[in-house]
């Protein structure tokens, strides 16, 4: 700023030579004469600074201003009232927070300093009151305030992030003191801030230093002031463009927690993580190293999983800038080892070569879907913009951001030169990713270029005479899930009998063919109970030869193009001329399943039941009977219902557990049959009733889940297994969660949270299909931050099923049963449902109760339903109207039809429900009832403490009603004064118990 600080009176703050140590030199000798380091000590002592400082407030201010003189052509000097206005609000928050209270005197005389030089006399004078021991003061200052005067400020200045505490403050007592909410906005004037540059700053300084008045300094009249809250849609700005957390709605949706908060730690990954291993003082160095990079090895196996969470929390929540590249969260795989913090890696390990290729895909996925579909000026240019430039970036993350970006929609924007160069100069990942994004967005068009881009993957779509291409298998699997989505509900007979045929393809010719086909055979199957989805039924004669798929029997003849390729056999597997059921029954029964979905087909479904002997039990893969009963409760699906005992009905009699045993009976087996149909019945209540929050289904799958968890320690896991009861715990989370999707519920956080933890030589069976699973489920709990939930319509289930297929992977690099890429196609079954009320006249986010009309087969007026909002609405098409029934707001109501289409459309764009507040008035009683209790009665320290006496004083009759009342009265209802008053960490019910006593 130009200040010669060398002559200031302050220069010993300021620390201008900076920072010196003295060593002080022990003496040979005493003298009784003394030293000069005696006389040195006298003048470094405390007493001395007091004298001294009782000297400086005699002094005279002109001679302040005459020692430190400004240059003018100092880069900061014009600035020098904007850091000055600045700084003096930061001083003024300070003076709220007790940790700071040390700087406060040093903070005051620099701040006198610059208000002098700029002749501010009232902020000098308003130093030298808060501190005359370090401030000075004297003749001329008390003349500038006599001609100057003291005028009131218009309204407090509000600078977003700086005097964050001092605003909440105020606000606490303006609200207490009977301030109204229309009235809250004419006192702030908001600052702008460093993006608005120097010069709009000091604009807002010019009526401030006219007024003469500290902006911190009391006046008569803010006893009925206040101080407005930020814009209630102001996003906070991160470099990779909008924040997705809007602090404000989280208050009002969760204000007695921070379960949000801890959902994003809980997925983070981009920290080392803490190898404590447990201390053996047997163990030699070199042992104990081995034996902490094991654990490491087991931590990293979450860490890796964490990635599919993440994309489900921050889901459609950014607008990306678009000069600059998204940025793509690190996947750490290093830790840190207590207590020194020594770094702990995987080298010399014996590990896969490809161990981390699927998560670091899975964390481009997740970055990627962090753009909201509706975000502007994503184009093929900012696409290749994103491109790996260096070494250094991964081009496995680029991959899975392609595939977010086709999940999106965003893809789309990819000229067909650009996708041809992607899949000739990509690698396998980069190839999965476009093929899947390309045809989610062309989900259901049957476009044509789509179609022959994955026709050149699949070989049934090739004509005969066409050359071989040397294409990766996981690349074949993705086409040919592709073909089904981009012809999703066409019935459309060639690529159903494609499909049908490359299902039941034979191994071959030669090397050809032999790994992992049971996860192609189920790409194809599902692929084709999407294409005959909406069909009700065989449209197309299909029936039967799933039948032989799915039970047995001899191989169809071989047709098609490629059937002479086939003749040769393979020289890997043999498997005669009977249908492989092992391969085949899999994704023949989802795709029986989706063809007859709400069909009620009593053949069908008599099909797909649970054999009853033990001896059909036994011929059965009990994991397929876990497919067989999702199928049927898909044929049946209008028969779901959300109770154990349809849980148990589909179980045969033979294992249900009020079955008394037989002797002679093979426990293995019964209890394997009652894990995999229990696990797979939740499984079909969880899509039946995906996104519904309904209380029915979450207590029944509950209930399963704490069953599967408390069996993992018990003889069940024993006799079916210890990774069968595991696998079937993670379905049964996984449905649970997919009930109470974007609810963020605390019961099942909590399980989720117990289930992650459990890391480390005593869990064996807990692998990395098991973290992905608990981490899903995790995110699945706080689906797009609370904005999403998920909807059960056929497309939706469909969806569901592909991307939550019980069978997860053993490792990172697994995927022999269902490609990893298929476990993000949940985005296609998401949909914003919340609806957010806000005051049309303070512009403030609120509380506001609502009745909506459900429509019903039982009841053709519909069901009505009582919901406060903020909340997720139920699926729009069921939903017969919408009304406003609130005593504080006008009511009004939004009706099917055009009403509902268009409150839709605001679902997407934030879920902005303007109310209009019916006349002023006090706060309503019960809603501060609940807010006092769940803000002042919460744990956590105290920044500021509530006393008795004035907050009785404050608030009157209605708040002493309350604070004499019972804890277990209080309401479900929320309000506002819970945003300000949260910001403060209130002291414990114990304290607020003593105030009845007043």
């Amino acid at each position: 700023m130009g200040y010669q600080v060398e002559r200031l009176a302050i220069a010993a703050l300021l620390d201008v030579a900076g920072p010196s140590v003295s060593h002080q030199r022990g003496k040979r000798c005493r003298s009784e004469d003394g030293t000069d380091e005696d006389w040195e000590f006298l003048l470094s002592s405390e007493y001395h600074a007091e004298v001294e400082a009782e000297g400086r407030a005699a002094t005279s201010v002109a001679t302040a201003t005459v020692e430190g003189r400004v240059d003018a052509t100092a880069p900061l000097s014009p600035h020098m009232a904007t850091l000055l206005f600045v700084l003096h609000l930061v001083y003024e928050d300070c003076k709220l927070d007790t940790l700071s209270a040390d700087v406060l005197p040093d903070m005051a005389a620099v701040l006198q300093q610059l208000a002098l030089e700029l002749g501010w006399a009232p902020y000098a004078d308003h130093y030298w009151r808060d501190w005359p021991g370090q401030c000075q003061a004297g003749a001329d200052l008390a003349s500038r305030l006599s001609v100057q005067g003291a005028a009131v400020p218009a309204a407090y200045p509000y600078l977003v992030g700086v005097n964050e505490l001092s605003v909440h403050m105020i606000m606490v007592y303006a609200l207490l003191r009977g301030e109204r909410s229309e009235g809250l906005s004419r006192l702030l004037r908001t600052v702008p801030g460093p993006a608005a540059g120097p010069s709009g700053l000091e604009q807002t300084l010019e009526p401030e230093c006219a007024d003469g008045q500290p902006a911190g300094s009391e006046s008569a009249d803010d006893g009925e002031r206040g101080w407005q809250r930020p814009d209630a849609h102001q996003l906070s700005a991160s470099p990779a463009g909008r924040q997705w957390i809007d602090a404000e709605l989280v208050r009002l949706r969760w204000p007695a927690d921070h379960r949000l908060e801890e959902a994003q730690q809980l997925l983070r990954s981009s920290r080392p993580v803490c190898v404590a291993a447990p201390p053996r003082p047997e163990l030699s160095d070199h042992e104990r190293q081995d034996e902490q990079k094991r654990l490491l090895y087991a931590l990293c196996q979450r860490t890796m999983a964490l990635p599919a969470g993440r994309g489900m929390l921050s889901l459609h929540a950014a607008a990306p800038v678009v000069t600059q590249p998204l940025a793509v969260p690190p996947l750490c795989l290093t830790g840190r080892a207590p207590p020194r913090g020594a770094t702990v890696d995987l080298a010399d390990m014996d590990l896969p070569v490809n161990m981390n290729v699927w998560p670091h895909f899975h964390n481009g996925v997740a970055a990627g879907l962090r753009v909201a579909p509706d975000a502007a000026q994503i184009d093929a240019a900012w696409i290749l913009y994103n491109r790996p430039k260096t070494s250094a970036e991964n081009p496995v993350e680029h991959a899975g951001f392609l595939m977010a970006l086709g999940l999106n929609g965003h893809l789309a924007h990819l000229a067909r030169l650009n996708v041809h160069d992607y899949l000739i100069k990509g690698n396998e990942m980069t190839s999965v990713g476009v093929l899947l994004g390309l045809a989610a967005c062309k989900r259901g068009t049957m476009d044509v270029n789509t179609t022959k881009l994955l026709s050149i993957h699949v070989e049934s779509l090739l004509p005969p005479t066409s050359r071989e291409l040397d294409i990766a298998h996981s690349i074949q699997v993705a086409a040919v899930l592709g073909v089904g989505l981009v012809y999703q509900g066409s019935n459309n007979r060639h690529m159903a009998e494609v499909l049908l045929r490359e299902m039941s393809r034979p191994p071959g010719p030669e090397m050809e063919n032999s790994c992992d086909r049971e996860a192609f055979a189920l790409a194809a199957g599902l692929g084709l109970g999407l294409v005959t989805l909406d069909g009700g039924g065989d449209q197309l004669g299909l029936t039967a030869s799933l039948h032989q798929l799915i039970f047995g029997g001899n191989k169809p003849p071989l047709t098609g193009p490629q059937k002479e390729k086939y003749k040769t056999p393979s020289y890997h597997i043999r498997e005669g001329d009977t249908v492989n059921t092992d391969v085949t029954a899999a994704g023949a029964t989802l795709a029986l399943g989706l063809m007859y979905m709400g069909s009620a087909n009593r053949a069908v479904s008599d099909w797909l039941q649970t054999p009853e002997t033990l001896y059909l039990l036994d011929l059965v893969r009990p994991d397929l009977l876990q497919l067989r009963t999702l199928s049927r409760a898909l044929v049946l699906w209008h028969e779901v219902r959300p109770s154990r005992q349809w849980v148990e009905q589909q179980l045969p009699p033979l294992v249900r557990p009020d079955h008394p045993p037989q002797p002679g009976t093979d426990c293995q087996t019964i209890q394997q049959v009652y894990c995999h149909v229990t696990s797979g019945a939740c499984l079909a209540l969880g899509l039946r009733y995906a996104g519904t929050a309904d209380p029915d289904a979450y207590q029944v799958l509950l209930h399963y889940t704490r069953a599967f968890i408390a069996h993992t320690t018990s003889a069940v896991a024993e006799e079916a297994g210890r990774p069968t009861v595991e696998n079937c715990l993670c379905v049964t989370l996984t449905a649970l969660a997919m009930v109470m999707a974007g609810t963020g519920d605390l019961e099942v956080m909590r399980i989720c949270r117990y289930l992650r933890s459990r890391v480390g030589p005593h869990h064996s069976t807990v692998n990395y299909g098991s973290h992905m699973a608990v981490h899903m489920s995790l995110g699945l709990l706080f689906l797009g931050g609370g904005r999403h939930t998920l909807c059960n319509s056929r497309p939706a289930v469909a969806a569901l099923i592909c991307a939550f297929f019980p069978r997860y992977p053993l490792t990172s690099c697994d995927g022999r049963y269902h490609l990893q890429a298929f476990r993000h196609l949940y985005v296609l079954a998401a949909e914003p449902r919340l609806l957010v009320p806000r005051d049309l006249a303070s512009g403030q986010l609120t509380y506001c109760r609502l009745v909506v009309t459900l429509r019903t087969a039982d009841s053709p007026t519909g069901h009505q339903v009582a919901m406060q909002a903020p909340c997720l609405l139920p699926q729009l098409d069921t939903v017969l109207e919408i009304r406003v029934d609130d005593d504080r707001f006008w009511p009004f109501t939004v009706t099917s039809g055009a009403g509902v289409q268009l409150l839709g459309e605001r679902l997407q764009s934030g879920g902005r429900l303007n109310v209009k507040r019916k006349a002023v008035g006090g706060l309503h009683q019960q809603e501060l009832r609940a807010q006092l209790t769940q803000t002042l009665g919460g744990p956590g320290q105290a920044i500021w403490s509530a006393q008795a006496e004035l907050l009785l004083s404050s608030v009157g009759s209605s708040l002493l009603a309350y604070l004499t009342g019972r804890w277990a009265d209080v309401g479900p209802d929320q309000h506002q004064l819970c945003s300000y008053l949260g910001f403060f960490n209130a002291p414990g019910r114990g304290d607020l118990s003593q105030l009845s006593q007043v």
